[in-house]
């Protein structure tokens, strides 16, 4: 028993050394389709938000486009893909997509 709890110790101390050392940093980048933004969360402040209206004008189908640029635009500053998601909501299938970011502490 008291070798399973001082085991069980180690690990806590372990993971709560490994959480305190995180070596990257974290961003979500969100397409909305519907309002036609994008919307970028860091755990360093408030998300920034990209009016596609105000790039695209009325032509919606460069809205993807300008995401992609836009993560273009995130790769060059450091930042690599961690993860994607496209889940589909709705009736008439609007594809939302989420692109978790990271990139070395600095």
């Amino acid at each position: 028993m008291r070798k399973s709890i001082a085991v069980l110790a180690l690990i806590m101390v372990a993971c709560t050394a490994s959480a305190q050392n995180a070596t990257h940093e974290y961003m979500i980048v969100y397409q909305m389709p519907i309002s036609r933004s994008i919307a970028i969360y860091t755990s360093k402040g408030d998300p920034q938000i990209v009016e596609l209206k105000a790039i695209n004008g009325k032509d919606q189908t460069k809205d993807v486009a300008s995401f992609l640029q836009k993560i273009e635009a995130l790769e060059e500053e450091g930042w690599t893909v961690f993860e994607i998601q496209v889940p589909t909501v709705g009736d008439v299938g609007n594809n939302y997509y989420y692109w978790v970011m990271r990139r070395p502490k600095q």
